[in-house]
């Protein structure tokens, strides 16, 4: 071969070869056939359907996706799709950081805003379950690399004008250990301050088998609870002003939830709570030392219950009184007795529930002081713990 046969040979090559292949991936990058295949590996990898309006690249390390929506799993009646997340834009940049001492390649996404479904929870969870699944991949996905996605601006949970807005939303996906580890953060206006919720999900060992566990705590001062009720529908009872304080881990295992929990419910609404006006008052407050629960069955508690200055129907106090066998005091007339605390301590399990009086301004062993003293009262002989089930009964 020829000296300018070679460096023909090598020009085309080294030269005019990879600059063809990069020309004709600009050009396919623009066809809709690309952002069409784009959507469609984006939609394999969440097991969600996924459309996209435009995709740009400033650079092979940085660019812009146009019009994403996440649709729910399957079609309406009428075969219509339903949109489970949607933003305008995200903005996406790859670079390569070192953290603890260690090369990793970094994806960071930028969200302007977010909308999601009210109902986000659990198709969410199983495209997690999907993105950390190590079997999708072959290998751990995770290895020496980070995944970030940062919301500069709202998260809106519903599709409506009056939807529940997150603030600061940042969530990172790593590796902790040799596992996969998500942690989110957000915010939420909370009385002239913004309130912190945290949230972790990873895997654990749980019977010898893998399974996904989430974390949530907040900060000292509590959330309202109407940020939690997409996750737990039954804290609507608990009325609008309700906070809680605490943390609430929950694992899924073959389609059910189950966990513990541990914190505080304060402004409780009591009407709400224990409702057809058998009971009202003020700062209504439960703590729960240890709860645990699997599916929607509480299987354990342990806590208190405190109310200050409010009423109990003499109906009500009746059938309280008549189940947990406690001694009744002097008990003034009418329908509607007044109070000026209620406190006990409880512990539940799956059948059996136990109390004891912890009004703090009497004696021990008093559950309810009026105005001229104890209500009611510890028996003077010994109680055993009575059924749980009829004892629920008796407060409907």
């Amino acid at each position: 071969m020829s000296k300018r046969s070679l460096l023909l040979t090598l020009f085309l090559l080294f030269g005019f070869l990879p600059a063809l292949a990069l020309f004709l991936l600009g050009i396919y990058r623009q066809t809709e056939l690309y952002v069409h295949n784009y959507a469609e590996f984006a939609g394999s990898q969440l097991g969600l359907p996924v459309e996209i309006t435009g995709i740009v690249h400033h650079t092979p390390s940085q660019g812009r996706i146009r019009g994403l929506t996440v649709f729910q799993p399957g079609t309406t009646a009428d075969g219509k799709r339903l949109p489970l997340a949607s933003a305008p834009w995200i903005d996406w940049i790859r670079y390569k950081t070192i953290h603890e001492g260690k090369e990793i390649l970094l994806t960071k996404w930028i969200f302007p805003e977010l909308t999601l479904d009210a109902q986000c929870l659990e198709p969410l969870w199983r495209s997690h379950q999907r993105i950390l699944s190590d079997s999708l991949y072959g290998k751990n996905p995770f290895q020496n690399s980070e995944i970030h996605l940062v919301a500069d601006g709202p998260v809106k949970v519903g599709f409506q004008e009056n939807s529940l807005e997150l603030h600061r939303a940042e969530l990172k996906i790593s590796q902790e250990n040799g596992t996969p580890k998500t942690f989110i953060r957000f915010f939420v206006p909370d009385s002239g301050r913004e309130a912190q919720i945290q949230l972790t999900l990873q895997k654990i060992v749980q019977n010898s088998s893998q399974v996904m566990q989430a974390t949530l705590s907040t900060d000292t001062q509590g959330i309202p609870v109407k940020y939690l009720q997409t996750l737990f529908p039954m804290l609507r009872s608990l009325g609008t002003d309700c906070r809680f304080t605490g943390s609430i881990s929950i694992q899924q295992s073959f389609s059910r939830w189950s966990g513990v929990f541990l914190g505080r419910f304060n402004r409780v609404n009591a009407s709400l709570f224990i409702p057809n006006q058998a009971l009202t008052g003020y700062n209504l407050t439960l703590d729960i030392t240890k709860a645990s629960f699997h599916g929607a069955h509480l299987v354990y508690a342990e806590g208190s219950f405190q109310l200050e200055n409010g009423t109990i129907s003499r109906s009500f106090l009746e059938r309280v009184q008549k189940e947990t066998g406690l001694a009744p005091g002097n008990w003034p007339t009418g329908d509607f007795i007044p109070f000026r605390e209620m406190a006990f301590r409880f512990e539940m399990n799956d059948s059996q529930i136990q109390i004891s009086g912890a009004c703090s301004d009497s004696a021990p062993g008093v559950f309810l002081n009026g105005i001229n003293g104890p209500l009611i009262r510890e028996s003077t002989t010994p109680r055993k713990p009575f059924s749980r089930a009829i004892f629920m009964e008796s407060l409907k």
